[in-house]
């Protein structure tokens, strides 16, 4: 199996708090736009993977730490993968699954806003939102409107308990309507489909896979006892919207679909800056008690694609989108990239195998969940 590669994303909080003594300050200096600014400055020059690239201007001369950010970012590899946010957005995402906003998420194009998906028990489910509607209006003004003046990334407000907006929409009858939504937390199931069905005499089993966080290794669990127990001949992994999270949920999810062919083979390297390279590690498969002997493994993403053929040479790769989370002030910054990327608008790699590449090109949650990448164990802090 052709070894992989992956340089390793780093994640430091913004929290008003005394500093602790480090290379890169635990915490701002103090609460004030320029206290934040020279913290994200001291981040950028010891933990950022271009470092070098970083240019020396004044931190304190922007107007927010998102400003400076932007303005000193190495834009040949890296125009979206950094970015700022809260821990609570973080913790809410990571631990359990959750975010805060109307609980949709959408595709949009030149002229429109497709809903993709709309979770349950959230706002959007309750204003009778479905897939395949299209949003025609957000707080009073046409989408078409936002879209053509760059504003639609902002539409829905910050990811903020009690937002209030008024939509417009068109569902599939062609029939228009109008809701109001107020956001709160919503919950993303991480396992939400797990099928099998007879095919020609073979067993194939379906997985549909929201996202890679720590909720994740339950369901991920109870889903492969259940196609185990089946004995599924062939899988095929839904991972059309997931919202990306840990490299060590797709490792524990790997473990089960590669079984023995894969244990103890390098799954992922992760690489550092020249000032970090002690932190560079290599991961490996680890086979799972329960895993599964396949002839076949399918992933359905950008496009549907055959990743691993017994029949003819082992090719395992488990790709994820690395959609973000946002609304944190916590600074996570990329890793390599021999091709760079983000998430829902960009693309990212994540692992395996043969490292494919992240897919889609689609907004992710409401949230403006704008370039959360893997976090958890690539965390150099």
């Amino acid at each position: 199996m052709a070894r992989s590669a992956l340089t390793a994303l780093v994640a430091i909080v913004i929290s008003c708090a005394a500093a602790l003594p480090a290379r890169a300050q635990s915490t701002p200096i103090s609460c004030s736009t320029a206290g934040k600014n020279l913290y994200v400055r001291d981040v950028m020059t010891d933990l950022y993977l271009w470092s070098s690239e970083v240019p020396n201007v004044n931190p304190t001369s922007f107007s927010s730490p998102e400003a400076y950010l932007d303005a000193v970012r190495y834009r040949k590899l890296d125009s979206t993968f950094s970015y700022i946010t809260s821990r609570a957005a973080n913790d809410a995402f990571y631990s359990d699954s959750q975010f805060i906003g109307f609980g949709l998420s959408t595709t949009v194009n030149d002229v429109e806003m497709r809903v993709t998906q709309v979770f349950p028990d959230s706002p959007a489910l309750e204003a009778g939102l479905s897939r395949g509607d299209r949003i025609v209006e957000i707080g009073g003004r046409a989408v078409t409107t936002l879209i053509a003046s760059d504003e639609i990334g902002s539409a829905f407000g910050p990811s903020e308990i009690g937002v209030e907006l008024d939509i417009a929409f068109v569902n599939a009858k062609g029939a228009r309507r109008e809701s109001h939504m107020i956001k709160r937390l919503v919950t993303i199931p991480t396992v939400s489909l797990t099928r099998v069905y007879d095919a020609g005499g073979r067993r194939v089993g379906y997985m549909f896979f929201r996202n890679f966080v720590e909720p994740s290794y339950e369901a991920l669990d109870a889903a492969f006892a259940e196609l185990s127990a089946a004995r599924v001949d062939d899988l095929v992994i839904d991972l059309r919207y997931n919202g990306g999270g840990l490299v060590s949920v797709a490792q524990h999810m790997a473990g089960y679909i590669g079984g023995v062919r894969t244990d103890g083979q390098v799954f992922a390297e992760f690489f550092h800056n020249d000032r970090n390279a002690f932190r560079n590690h290599v991961l490996r498969f680890e086979i799972r008690r329960l895993s599964l002997l396949l002839e076949a493994l399918l992933q359905i993403g950008r496009r549907l694609e055959e990743i691993l053929d017994r029949r003819e040479s082992l090719r395992l790769a488990i790709e994820a989108d690395m959609s973000d989370a946002c609304g944190r002030h916590q600074v996570e910054h990329a890793v390599d990239e021999g091709d760079a990327g983000a998430q829902h608008r960009h693309e990212h790699q994540l692992l395996a195998g043969d490292l494919r590449r992240m897919h889609p090109r689609q907004r992710c949650l409401d949230l403006d969940f704008r370039e959360r990448k893997v976090a958890g164990d690539l965390v150099a802090q």
